[in-house]
């Protein structure tokens, strides 16, 4: 028997239960998202170099401030999943902030690594050498997001499936 199981079983809805119940999810979709972002980030970096654009320092702290934000993201997402009122919309909310964050920058990052076609190829790079991986790249980020997206989907899932069975049971048995 698992662990949200149990707690579903006995009804104990506690703060420390509620918290350990998404905990593996939430880290997890923070990671994920963190590789989705990172990768694209220093795939960008790599083709700047070759074009001998120097962006390195930029790279790591906006990977730095990315990182933040993200987290800043999960920390809401957990804090809404604590409410005892109207907890499911702000749950959604949060995680639909954190989803829409992550892919606007994966979007922006992946754009402004297409920016950097035209200085490639002035200087004499085609697309042959860098495009494949470029492109294999951005699909292991997309996974990894979408990954993402699944993990708090199935938090979600578990959150609802506790707190309705506690709604459920009489005030006297908890």
């Amino acid at each position: 028997m698992t662990e949200w199981e149990k707690t579903l079983q006995h009804g104990d809805l506690s703060l420390r239960t509620i918290l350990r119940l998404g905990r593996s999810e939430h880290v997890l979709a923070l990671v994920l998202a963190s590789l989705a972002n990172s990768l694209l980030l220093f795939n960008r970096a790599s083709l700047a170099s070759r074009a001998g654009s120097s962006v390195g320092v930029d790279v790591l702290a906006s990977a730095l401030v990315q990182e933040g934000l993200l987290a800043i993201l999960v920390l809401g997402i957990v804090v809404s999943s604590l409410s005892k009122f109207g907890w499911r919309w702000q749950y959604v909310l949060a995680c639909f902030l954190f989803t829409g964050y992550g892919g606007l920058q994966m979007a922006g990052t992946f754009v402004s690594m297409l920016e950097l076609v035209p200085a490639l190829q002035s200087k004499g790079i085609g697309p042959q050498d860098y495009l494949g991986s470029s492109y294999m790249i951005a699909l292991g980020s997309a996974v990894c997001y979408l990954l993402s997206i699944l993990l708090l989907r199935r938090a979600y899932g578990r959150l609802l499936r506790v707190k309705t069975a506690a709604q459920a049971i009489p005030a006297e048995f908890l």
